[in-house]
């Protein structure tokens, strides 16, 4: 259907206008984390290093960004999602891995991505998947995008939901709302971030992360 940055020409052209409710889900499907080919997942080491949510409009893959970008480009993709040093660490690993060839598996990757502690929750490579996941797709430039415009298809009383799944996604959504409080253009629902219960952890364990805010229309 489309790309959620573009919400208000979609929803023109079903002729939708002032509408009572828009919810953003910002993480990726399961369909997508499963597909074995995509390279979504460490799980699937022989697939190629793409990760585009969509290959029919989207043309870089991530095998493209890490084997073109300079050194400091590659820090600030990986300060998105990961810290100062570790960001720094797999930039250099990068550099020096593609010397001799050049990034082309999942597998590939893996080789440099392990910077964060092992723990029984998530593999060390969980991270810096996240960070070049949301490179590739410019999830958080899509979603300093989408926002206004969605909040401006919305009638008054109508609410924004949305429910991110890392810090960088919070972080852009909880600033925005604020902005629309201190405009007086809004008023958060969600005076708390909403987090899963534990059952719902324990019927769906990829909700761990979840925050759900929402803000509604004055």
């Amino acid at each position: 259907m489309g790309n959620f940055k573009d919400i208000d020409s979609i929803a023109a052209d079903f002729g939708l206008g002032n509408v009572d409710g828009v919810l953003f889900d910002l993480g990726v499907s399961n369909l997508q984390l499963r597909d074995r080919f995509r390279g979504f997942s460490f799980e699937y080491p022989s697939a190629d290093l793409d990760m585009r949510i969509s290959s029919r409009v989207q043309g870089i893959k991530a095998m493209d960004l890490v084997n073109v970008l300079r050194k400091d480009q590659l820090e600030r993709l990986f300060l998105q999602v990961l810290d100062y040093s570790e960001a720094k660490k797999i930039a250099q690993r990068i550099i020096e891995r593609r010397i001799s060839r050049p990034f082309e598996k999942v597998a590939d990757f893996l080789e440099v991505s392990k910077v964060a502690r092992v723990s029984k929750r998530n593999n060390p490579s969980t991270r810096a998947f996240l960070a070049l996941r949301i490179a590739v797709n410019s999830e958080l430039e899509n979603l300093e995008v989408a926002l206004p415009k969605s909040f401006s298809i919305l009638k008054k009383g109508g609410r924004l939901c949305v429910i991110s799944f890392h810090s960088s996604e919070d972080r852009i959504v909880k600033n925005y709302f604020r902005s629309l409080v201190q405009k007086e253009k809004g008023f958060l629902v969600t005076k708390k971030v909403i987090r899963p219960t534990l059952s719902e952890v324990q019927k769906n364990k990829r909700s761990r992360s979840a925050k759900l805010r929402a803000v509604e229309k004055l």
